[in-house]
């Protein structure tokens, strides 16, 4: 986990309190530098538990978090994969 990281995407105006959570999560499981920096790759379930919402309301809100350009999606072999994208004033 990285503070720096998890401070970027804490003041994150999030289009739901959902959301605003999910990615809170994705930032405390990214990596700060390195490779996979701004990266992760929880299961639905983990985000779903960490949340405490159903897997059909982090489906949806990881939707628009991808429409508003806070999040690219993609694999890794069978898994998600999620990208956190940096605003311009980071």
């Amino acid at each position: 986990m990285s503070a720096q990281v998890l401070s970027e995407f804490w003041r994150a105006d999030a289009p739901t309190p959902t959301a605003k959570l999910i990615l809170i999560f994705l930032a405390n499981s990214s990596a700060e530098d390195g490779p996979h920096a701004y990266e992760s790759w929880p299961s639905i379930d983990e985000i779903a538990r960490f949340a405490g919402v159903t897997r059909m309301a982090i489906f949806d809100n990881l939707n628009r978090l991808e429409e508003m350009g806070f999040i690219v999606r993609g694999k890794i072999g069978v898994r998600n994969l999620y990208r956190l994208v940096r605003s311009e004033a980071s």
